[in-house]
């Protein structure tokens, strides 16, 4: 199969529509086919993405580590460290981290590679390479170094969307916030302090009491974030009312809201 054969076939898998863990345990079978060699999908926070053995290889530390950690989001901190693209080379770098038995192994072949995905200017991850016996060439690097690339957008729109999802949330967040009295903001701080988490049980009128508010207010104020999709509430009689806090960001904006008020009025 040729070099443009090979990228089709990338091409093709990429299209797909897959989710997002096993986009990185595909083309990590898809790469390792391609190039017949081991293939190891690396985050920049250390997590294991994907991989595929293709060539068992004695005393080979990314195996090793897999046999004694074999969970696909196992951390390989301690394994491999490393976002520059080489091919058997600089092995005696700082920032490469490889055991040291293994080293001279690096500097007399070109049986391993390691290629950093990239999307804009932020790295995501690494993609490791190797194989016994036949040194990697330039066909192998072009088809990694695509892959790398290809993920990198992906990722880089993955999280851009990430981003907007947060920014909607917040905004929507502080909307509601500015629809509130003060004391009603008061009321809202109570309920989500007395939550101490995402979703709990809260008797209104006990509430009301131990802080001293209306119960009114509590009850208008809860509403306001029901109506606005907030928070999900439901009666339960004299067990209390059920909250779930649908958007979280609703904490962060309460929090933001307070301060300013306490800068405002210090």
């Amino acid at each position: 199969m040729n070099l443009l054969a090979k990228a089709r076939n990338i091409n093709d898998l990429i299209k797909k529509n897959i989710n997002h863990q096993d986009i990185f345990i595909e083309m990590s079978e898809l790469l390792s086919e391609l190039t017949q060699s081991n293939v190891y999908m690396i985050s920049s926070q250390d997590t294991l993405l994907g991989y595929n053995i293709k060539q068992p290889i004695a005393h080979d530390w990314m195996q090793q580590g897999l046999e004694n950690h074999p969970s696909p989001e196992t951390s390989v901190h301690h394994l491999f460290s490393l976002h520059e693209v080489f091919a058997g080379q600089n092995s005696n770098r700082e920032d490469l981290t490889i055991p040291v038995n293994d080293k001279d192994l690096f500097e007399r072949s070109k049986l391993t590679a390691v290629v950093s995905i990239i999307g804009g200017r932020e790295c995501f991850g690494t993609i490791v390479m190797n194989r016994l016996h036949e040194p990697f060439c330039e066909d192998d690097i072009v088809l990694a170094e695509y892959v790398a690339t290809l993920l990198g957008l992906k990722l880089r729109r993955r999280k851009a969307k990430g981003q907007e999802k947060e920014a909607r949330s917040m905004m929507k967040a502080q909307k509601v916030i500015h629809t509130l009295t003060h004391s009603e903001l008061a009321a809202v701080g109570i309920v989500l302090q007395e939550l101490n988490g995402k979703a709990g049980l809260i008797v209104t009128s006990k509430v009301a009491k131990k802080y001293s508010i209306s119960r009114s207010i509590l009850i208008v104020a809860l509403r306001k974030l029901k109506t606005a999709g907030i928070i999900e509430s439901h009666s339960l009689g004299v067990k209390g009312t059920y909250i779930k806090i649908l958007n979280e960001k609703i904490l962060e904006a309460v929090t933001v809201t307070h301060r300013d008020l306490s800068n405002e009025y210090a």
